[in-house]
């Protein structure tokens, strides 16, 4: 299991990989028999796992010594603060390729490398008209609840800009920070008339 040396903090793993090297053939280098190797990855602790690299190669392969498998992870489909590795043989009755090194490429969601972020803030009130004209059927309360939740748990949002009529891109975002104004300090977390502050960040 990987965790960056930073264990407390959420990470978008980007891509893995998995070395294979050895001097020499572990069995009969003149075999023929195809081994199949394949690359697997888990964010939920071996829970489920996501097969992202697959290779068939002979013993007589030029590059049987030594070869890598490696593929890249898409936008937001791994974010976790671990992630698992496990490589997987099959048919291995006369060779066998030498696992010598496994990685992870990752970006820290608080400090995400040529990432987007926003910075913007959400009118929570009672009877919000939506840029459609029509009204949001959550009441003020009700939006704060959620932004809060989705903060807190680190839920993955779909995000429209301001200008995605000109550019129709939706994409997927991260709340890394938050903020509510109250009319009156007092009533923060009590009304459902709020501005809040929120930081977004793309994963």
């Amino acid at each position: 299991m990987l965790d960056a040396n930073e264990c407390d903090k959420d990470k978008a793993w980007r891509k893995v990989g998995a070395v294979f090297a050895n001097p020499d053939i572990h069995g009969d280098e003149d075999s023929t028999d195809p081994v199949t190797v394949a690359l697997d990855w888990s964010d939920d602790a071996g829970v489920t796992w996501q097969t992202t690299a697959i290779r068939t190669l002979a013993a007589t392969a030029t590059d049987a010594r030594q070869f890598t498998l490696d593929a890249d992870i898409a936008s937001d489909v791994a974010v976790s603060r671990w992630i698992m590795l496990r490589a997987r043989w099959n048919s291995v009755s006369t060779w066998a390729p030498v696992l010598t090194g496994l990685w992870a490429e990752f970006e820290v969601l608080d400090a995400p490398a040529r990432r987007r972020r926003w910075q913007l803030t959400v009118a929570a009130h009672d009877q919000v008209v939506r840029r459609d004209g029509g009204e949001m059927s959550r009441s003020g309360r009700q939006l704060i609840a959620d932004l809060c939740l989705a903060w807190k748990e680190g839920t993955n949002l779909s995000f429209r800009d301001i200008d995605y009529d000109a550019e129709p891109t939706e994409r997927r975002v991260r709340i890394v920070g938050i903020k509510e104004e109250v009319a009156r300090p007092s009533d923060a977390g009590e009304v459902g008339d709020a501005m809040i502050q929120v930081t977004l960040v793309e994963v």
